[in-house]
């Protein structure tokens, strides 16, 4: 009886033992598995830099040119890889993009002042929308902080001082166009304070990054 009894003792010990070591095994094989199948889904998901997606602006439809470059090209600095035929095709879809900018400018400006909000430094550079995309535009921070007062007092001006904003922000943007080596066929004082009461009531602020 008691040799019976230490037998299916010792059965049921070697029957433990093979049971833990196919455990063990079989823990080993999945936790190989897992490491493997993360390894292998983080490699597909996420490519190497060099495979990674262009930067927008590589994109755009300015010869990939954006910011300050896009302003010192459009002002005769050729950049390095694009020819002045490529850069002439560039100015004649930059003007969309400066008149954007300036008018972005202006309605910041406007926008501060309606708000109670102190005059501050405009943004620059700014995205600006259009039907081809989004372009960063840039342009001299000087001339930026002239359209932006002239838009932050413009609400509020009296008649003796419409010929001075409108003086300031003619000369700016007129300096902007020669730079650039665009025709300006209209004052921006004409399209953005209007010659009368009347103009400046129908000139309500807008979103200037909405698609053209």
């Amino acid at each position: 009886m008691t040799t019976i009894l230490l037998i299916t003792v010792l059965i049921g010990i070697t029957a433990a033992v093979v049971l833990m070591v196919y455990l063990i095994d079989r823990i080993n094989h999945l936790e190989q598995y897992t490491i493997d199948n993360l390894h292998t889904t983080q490699t597909s998901r996420i490519p190497e830099a060099k495979d990674l997606p262009a930067n927008s602006a590589s994109k755009n439809s300015l010869s990939g040119l954006s910011g300050k470059s896009l302003w010192d090209a459009m002002c005769g600095k050729e950049p390095e890889g694009i020819d002045s035929s490529e850069i002439s095709s560039v100015r004649s879809r930059y003007e969309i993009v400066l008149q954007k900018h300036i008018e972005r400018i202006f309605e910041d400006g406007r926008n501060d002042a309606g708000n109670g909000s102190p005059q501050k430094t405009p943004k620059n550079p700014v995205d600006v929308s259009t039907l081809r995309g989004v372009i960063n535009s840039w342009i001299p921070p000087q001339h930026a902080s002239t359209i932006y007062k002239v838009g932050y007092e413009f609400d509020k001006a009296q008649d003796g001082d419409m010929n001075r904003l409108s003086s300031s922000l003619d000369e700016s943007c007129a300096v902007l166009y020669s730079r650039t080596d665009l025709s300006l066929t209209e004052p921006y004082s004409s399209r953005l304070l209007g010659s009368s009461e009347q103009g400046r009531e129908d000139l309500s602020p807008t979103d200037a990054e909405q698609p053209i």
